[in-house]
């Protein structure tokens, strides 16, 4: 469906988790590869992190982790983790995560692509605002857990030409 309509898609996925009773939910993208111990590695680093309103650790890295990104805090350092504020659409969580969104993003509208139609879909823009805004903590590892290879982006195709997402 495009990323003018991605949200769509997340909807779709969040009306299923809503059913599902499980203690961690992984969101992956279908355009990377898993690290080795991948399961083990992404649980193990989300149980480590030491914040009651933890809410996801997103788990594709790479030089954004390191600036202010659809929030306007800067990334705080905690070793194997930063403090992003931010959601990337590759990540674990609980269900808390859909929960706190009431299982829904909104409509992005399509003015959001008029003066630059190479930006994202905004649904990661919308989830990073929405949790943000109710003071829930996002994350990132400071080692991708996922290999997001050197191939032509269908959403973003222009902008994957100038900016590479390459994550070994």
């Amino acid at each position: 469906m495009g990323k003018q309509k991605y949200y769509l898609t997340f909807n779709a996925t969040f009306s299923y988790v809503k059913n599902i009773n499980s203690k961690y939910f992984i969101y992956l993208p279908d355009d990377i590869t898993l690290v080795d111990d991948f399961f083990d590695k992404v649980k193990n680093t989300y149980e480590s992190i030491n914040d009651p309103r933890k809410i996801c650790l997103s788990i594709l890295t790479d030089d954004r982790v390191k600036r202010a990104n659809w929030t306007p805090h800067k990334p705080i350092d905690f070793g194997n983790y930063y403090k992003t504020q931010w959601n990337d659409l590759c990540f674990i969580s609980e269900k808390s995560f859909f929960e706190s969104l009431n299982y829904r993003i909104e409509e992005i509208p399509k003015t959001r692509w008029e003066n630059n139609p190479n930006i994202s879909s905004g649904v990661g823009h919308q989830i990073s605002v929405r949790l943000d805004k109710n003071g829930y903590g996002m994350y990132h590892t400071k080692s991708s857990m996922v290999i997001h290879g050197d191939h032509e982006s269908k959403m973003n195709k222009n902008e994957r030409l100038k900016k590479k997402l390459i994550t070994h």
